[in-house]
């Protein structure tokens, strides 16, 4: 199985016909097109998932990787680049401190602020360096 960009350009090859349980640790899938993937139980620590679309994938039980729902309609998750908390809500990627700032006075984004807490929450308990 292939893994592609949304230009089709193949970014890492996969033995399999699922993603499941993948080996994907340390993969550099920026801009991944991933939509509906079935990523269950991937190990996802260390990928690049700069501006991979995760619309719909199931990440249950995936490593490296924080699912935060669908919250104001956007898919939201988290994950460290470079050693840090990532947090991607729809097409916005922003670190922590950035993500609460942008998101702060948005009153019709209180959905969206709530998931970047969880997700901070959530990577804390991790041990993850925020």
């Amino acid at each position: 199985m292939d893994i592609k960009n949304r230009a089709g350009v193949i970014l890492r090859a996969v033995a399999g016909d699922t993603l499941r349980e993948a080996d994907l640790y340390g993969a550099d899938l920026r801009g991944a097109d991933l939509r509906g993937a079935d990523l269950r139980g991937a190990d996802l620590y260390g990928a690049n998932l700069s501006a991979a679309d995760l619309y719909r994938a199931d990440l249950y039980g995936a490593d490296g990787i924080i699912g935060a729902g669908y919250p104001d309609g956007w898919t939201a998750y988290g994950w460290q680049r470079d050693g840090r908390l990532s947090i991607r809500i729809g097409c916005r990627e922003k670190r922590l401190d950035e993500a609460r700032k942008y998101w702060a006075d948005k009153p019709d984004r209180r959905e969206v602020l709530a998931a970047v807490e969880y997700v901070a929450a959530v990577a804390a308990i991790r041990g993850w360096q925020l």
